[in-house]
């Protein structure tokens, strides 16, 4: 028995409806796949910033500023010009924000002169913007480069395949037989039963999609293991970040599963991973 059927329904019927949504837009391609970055950047941008509880416009300014920049850095000469964009504005706008918070602080400290608690709150916020846009623009520049490699919509839609195998599996197999969990104090749901679910449903799904594509069988089985460790070094991650800011989901946009964060943080952890591989083999990996 599931441990929560109408939680599963939730999950299905999201994801019924995502993966239509989703194949539609990857196999028509641009504009629509850059029009789905932009929205997926105001996306995650909002629910990042809510999550650090980021009040200012100053502060919102640089962040959704810097992300859509770099998007158009992107487009207009390409990955590594979009990243260097990227980190640049982002230790720009750390060094910014801290030299703007250090002295908000020394005004405000209180009258027995002790700032540390301030002090170590305020580079703690602002640290979380610069990581913030480190954390959303990467994986985001990643899917537009690998997009427009030659069999860059096969490899997009072969990670997604994986992820969401992966996903199923590890909710199914973990609900199923559940046992020791895998980190208890970050996600106590998540069980070494499940997890393994969830490698051999990725693996599975990896090997005959990548079939499928004509993939090289061989990168296929290691990549496709890579991918599903690093969707659940993605989930862990955003599980330990939604604990540490208190909030039980990312957002409310999508049933059954929150916000766009608890349902791509998987993705966004695989992304840098894929075009990392790619890189290195100088794209013919998949060849």
């Amino acid at each position: 028995m599931l441990e929560n059927d109408s939680g599963f329904l939730k999950r299905t019927l999201s994801i019924g409806f995502l993966i239509p949504f989703t194949l539609g837009i990857l196999i028509y391609g641009p504009p629509l796949t850059t029009l789905l970055v932009g929205a997926l950047l105001v996306g995650f941008s909002y629910e990042w910033l809510k999550m650090g509880h980021i009040q200012t416009k100053i502060e919102k300014g640089l962040f959704y500023g810097v992300l859509l920049g770099s998007e158009v850095v992107f487009l207009k000469w390409g990955l590594k010009e979009s990243l260097a964009f990227l980190l640049g504005l982002s230790a720009f706008s750390y060094y910014i924000l801290r030299n703007y918070g250090m002295k908000k602080v020394k005004r405000e400290k209180n009258a027995e002169g002790k700032s540390g608690a301030p002090l170590l709150q305020r580079l703690t916020h602002d640290g979380w913007i610069f990581w913030g846009l480190l954390y959303i623009g990467v994986p985001c520049l990643s899917f537009l480069w690998i997009f427009e490699l030659e069999q860059g919509c096969h490899i997009i839609l072969w990670m997604l395949f994986i992820i969401w195998a992966s996903d199923i599996g590890a909710y199914l197999i973990g609900s199923w037989l559940k046992g020791p969990k895998i980190a208890p104090t970050i996600s106590p749901k998540k069980t070494w039963s499940g997890f393994l679910g969830g490698v051999c449903a990725g693996e599975s799904v990896g090997i005959l999609s990548g079939n499928f594509f004509g993939f090289d069988f061989k990168g296929v089985l290691g990549v496709s293991l890579g991918v599903v460790l690093c969707a659940v070094f993605g989930d862990l991650l955003e599980s330990y970040l939604k604990r540490r800011k208190k909030v039980k989901d990312s957002g409310n946009i999508i049933p059954g599963h929150g916000g766009l964060f608890d349902r791509l943080d998987s993705t966004l952890a695989a992304l840098p991973f894929i075009t990392l591989i790619l890189w290195l083999t100088k794209g013919d990996f998949f060849k």
